[in-house]
């Protein structure tokens, strides 16, 4: 952020203000380092599965809230919901 002498700041939009470009960042070059893990089949390891696992839970739950139909599997359509119901 720029600052006059004053004390007003100068860049205080992205008018006045521009953001970094492709040209502007240096050169990123990325290394796959490889070490298996004893947790996960055949060495994997999980990265972004975490924030994920609870939604479809919520959703069942949810539904089940709403109407007291159960539903286990995903993708739970509206006609899984209705065969439920039945």
């Amino acid at each position: 952020m720029a600052y006059d002498e004053d004390g007003q700041l100068l860049t205080s939009t992205l008018m006045d203000y521009a953001l970094p470009h492709s040209q502007d960042i240096p050169t990123i070059a990325a290394l796959l380092v490889e070490v298996p893990s004893g947790l996960g089949p055949f060495g994997a390891r999980g990265v972004g599965e975490p924030p994920v696992v609870p939604v479809a839970a919520a959703i069942a739950n949810a539904i089940h809230d709403a109407t007291g139909a159960r539903l286990t599997h995903i993708p739970m359509t509206a006609e899984r919901v209705l065969e439920a119901l039945v």
